[in-house]
């Protein structure tokens, strides 16, 4: 009975041990998952990829954490999937990870989106269209089949730079790059249009 006692405080300290360690890490994913929404939403290019590459590594550090008032490990990270942080069977999980996990995944595909042609800059159709297929969503081929089922010329997504003093475009700038001055039709730059530019004039 004594040795029972003994051992009460510290299975006690343990469990509230873990459970800091898991609201910790569910404040850290939320911090970058909402920083990344920002950054994909203000068309910064780096600045997205970094909020989105740290959102990624939470979630994947948060794969070993107890889940509450049991020592079962969530499942294992499985890297080439549609999500490299997504369970193969949601079961057994918390429900706020699952829901972070699919607003990761979404935002992926919205940043492939959204940068699609800084993208296709440094890299092959071949390899735009397998990254692509892996999301669980394809905009660029969501665009084509409305477009091929409707009288639709083409669709074009404008972004909206009024409010944005410190925006410099999609690209990769340096820090103390000077931020362009942009008036008129210039604040509204084209991010993508589909199919090509110059049928939309």
């Amino acid at each position: 009975g004594r040795e029972r006692e003994r051992r009460t405080p510290l299975c006690v300290c343990l469990f509230v041990s873990d459970s800091l360690v898991c609201h910790r890490k569910e404040v850290d994913v939320l911090t970058d998952i909402v920083s990344s929404q920002l950054c994909v939403g203000n068309w910064k290019f780096m600045e997205a990829i970094l909020a989105l590459q740290s959102t990624h590594n939470r979630l994947a550090g948060w794969n070993g954490i107890i889940a509450v008032g049991h020592e079962v490990a969530l499942f294992p990270v499985r890297h080439g999937a549609r999500s490299s942080v997504a369970p193969p069977s949601l079961t057994h999980t918390p429900y706020l990870y699952k829901w972070l996990c699919k607003f990761h995944t979404s935002l992926l595909s919205k940043f492939s989106l959204y940068f699609h042609n800084v993208l296709s800059e440094h890299a092959s159709v071949y390899d735009m269209r397998h990254l692509f297929s892996r999301l669980d969503y394809d905009y660029i081929n969501g665009f084509v089949s409305i477009i091929r089922q409707t009288p639709a010329v083409c669709m074009c997504l404008i972004f909206n730079a009024n409010d944005l003093r410190d925006f410099k475009g999609p690209e990769y700038r340096l820090p103390d790059s000077p931020t362009p001055l942009l008036t008129g039709l210039q604040s509204y730059p084209l991010i993508i249009a589909i199919p090509m530019v110059t049928q939309c004039s």
